[in-house]
């Protein structure tokens, strides 16, 4: 039995456009992410309008409980280390997933959750679109077809702000976000962190819309 999962968001609500982004964002995640266990939310908010807040939150429905947590312009990293805190008090495992990543089909995040919780050599499993030139090995992380994955080297934008399931030891190893600066800096940094300091490894989920059916196995079979 898997442990539950908090989604932690970051948002900074900054005119409706932004709002309305979120809204749809969530939704998305509503409607499309599966998870075997509880799922719950934490809101990690940078100083957003208080209307704004207000009104995402009254379009938030799917998730057995909803958290929520503010600063005033601190940037990304603050509201990082907030949300995953937060998350931390009930489970090891954290999605962050981006309040502007929204899904467009089932994702079952199933197996990159039993992947966490089954390997300590991995912290991290990126489940949304590599960066360019991200490069690493093929290997089959869990007794299940969805559970290819890429083991990613330590170059390049190997770790990113894009939609990631983390464990725990992946901050026990790398340390907390950067605080007070801009998000693309804020990722540099962790990044390079990652490439230069030991600890456990990333992964990029491959998830395939095939499932191999198990039935008489003919792959050894000698033809007459």
């Amino acid at each position: 039995m898997l442990p539950p999962i908090t989604i932690v968001t970051t948002t900074y609500l900054v005119n409706d456009v932004r709002l309305r982004t979120a809204i749809s964002t969530i939704n998305s995640w509503e409607r499309y992410l599966e998870y075997s266990e509880f799922i719950y939310l934490h809101v990690s908010d940078d100083g957003s309008d208080d209307d704004r807040v207000s009104t995402l939150f009254d379009a938030i429905n799917f998730v057995e409980d909803v958290t929520y947590s503010e600063q005033s312009r601190q940037g990304v990293g603050s509201s990082l280390n907030k949300g995953f805190k937060k998350a931390f008090e009930t489970s090891p495992l954290v999605l962050y997933a981006v309040d502007d990543w929204k899904l467009l089909h089932d994702f079952n995040i199933t197996p990159w959750a039993q992947l966490l919780m089954e390997r300590e050599d991995v912290g991290m499993v990126r489940l949304g679109p590599p960066h360019p030139f991200t490069s690493g090995k093929v290997e089959m992380f869990t007794d299940n077809w969805q559970g290819w994955g890429l083991r990613l080297n330590r170059e390049g934008f190997a770790f990113g702000h894009r939609p990631a399931l983390y464990h725990r030891r992946m901050i026990d190893a790398y340390g907390w976000f950067k605080e007070g600066c801009n998000a693309l800096e804020c990722e540099r940094l962790y990044n390079e962190k990652f490439l230069h300091s030991a600890g456990p490894d990333i992964v990029l989920a491959l998830p395939h819309p095939w499932q191999h059916i198990d039935s008489i196995e003919l792959s050894s079979l000698e033809p007459k």
